[in-house]
């Protein structure tokens, strides 16, 4: 499970990355790992592998389709409400029933918000760094030209 903070690349406008599926946050290695999501299934077609981290173990599977989370990343992401739920027979994944995760998913959203700002600041200020050098440049050559 990512517990790598992206606070600083969020600020900085550094690339952020986007769960494919949940649409929360996560670091750049997990989001590689994870890949474009699409896992091998069981004989039943129900998920192998963490629909949340990719890696294998005991999962959770939902009732209505054919994802399955661990519980590592159930007990790092959930409340202790929406982990009562999960025991459930009927329990419907975090797919089906996103509510669980609204609150990381608006963070994500917030912060793809704060990461253009930032990379708009990064655009703005090398617009300014290179009208500089090209004044510079425009004094230099000037100067050269009266020396000749």
């Amino acid at each position: 499970v990512c517990s790598v903070s992206l606070a600083q690349d969020i600020h900085e406008g550094h690339d952020i990355f986007v769960h494919t599926i949940l649409q929360v946050l996560i670091c750049k290695r997990c989001f590689t790992f994870y890949g474009d999501g699409k896992f091998s299934s069981d004989e039943d077609g129900c998920d192998k592998y963490c629909r949340w981290c990719g890696n294998g173990g005991t999962l959770f599977l939902c009732s209505a389709c054919v994802c399955g989370f661990c519980k590592k990343c159930l007990n790092k992401n959930l409340k202790s409400s929406a982990l009562a739920d999960v025991q459930k027979d009927n329990w419907k994944c975090l797919i089906c029933i996103p509510r669980p995760i609204f609150g990381s998913r608006t963070i994500c959203w917030a912060a793809r918000e704060l990461n253009s700002i930032g990379k708009e600041k990064k655009r703005l200020k090398l617009i300014e760094q290179r009208e500089k050098l090209r004044k510079m440049l425009e004094v230099k050559r000037k100067a050269d030209e009266e020396k000749h």
